[in-house]
């Protein structure tokens, strides 16, 4: 009895460190910048829940819109009433907030894709690891380079197939909610035809909230 009572306490202190986190808000704000010199700033409040798997972006500015992600689509609603759908490359399972709850961001989601590690360097507290992407998809896209400092993301760089630097992405200001730990500044740049920039500011974060279940399994009617 006295070895069970060991063995149960082992368990339940194990599982209590793993804390699993389902769902996020946050108040945003996008700063962005084209290659062209346009700018444009978008603000509102995400929702993510990863049961539900659909991304809501309740926009207030410039215009008060919801949108929703959905698998490869995005919904937009005005006024609660549809308005349009197009095809989005932002997928729910890859955005910031499901590998965030998944505690997947360390390595950006890559150790369970179709990308292998190819090498690990370390400089000073930063350790940058290089995925190679597998034969299957070698064709369209090329390596992936992520650091981390503290086990914690730091950066993240895409390169074509050609070796090019096609974006890089930092990951800043990190906040920390009983384990749970969010970067509240995302830089993005990406090449192409000029350099465009994003900003992105996450302030306000509730981990796990109980209400508005609305709003994070947001009803697609029709679809």
């Amino acid at each position: 009895m006295k070895h069970l009572f060991l063995l149960l306490l082992l368990f339940v202190s194990s599982t209590s460190f793993a804390q699993q986190f389902y769902r996020i808000k946050t108040d945003f704000s996008i700063k962005q910048k084209n290659a062209d010199n346009t700018t444009s700033l978008t603000i509102g409040t995400a929702y993510y829940d990863k049961l539900a798997k659909k991304l809501i972006y309740k926009i207030s500015f410039p215009e008060k819109e919801t949108w929703v992600f959905k698998d490869t689509l995005l919904y937009v609603f005005k006024n609660g009433v549809f308005f349009t759908k197009i095809k989005s490359i932002l997928l729910p399972e890859f955005s910031i907030f499901h590998l965030a709850l998944n505690n997947k961001l360390s390595d950006y989601g890559l150790k369970d894709s179709q990308f292998k590690i190819d090498k690990v360097e370390k400089e000073k507290s930063m350790v940058i690891t290089t995925y190679k992407p597998s034969p299957k998809i070698a064709k369209t896209l090329g390596n992936v380079l992520v650091s981390t400092v503290d086990t914690k993301l730091n950066g993240v760089i895409f390169y074509t197939v050609k070796g090019e630097i096609a974006s890089k992405i930092f990951y800043k200001e990190y906040k920390s909610f009983s384990g749970f730990a969010f970067p509240t500044k995302v830089t993005q740049f990406t090449y192409g035809k000029g350099e465009s920039l994003q900003q992105t500011t996450y302030k306000n974060i509730v981990i796990d909230q109980m209400t508005e279940d609305d709003v994070y399994n947001y009803t697609i009617k029709g679809f």
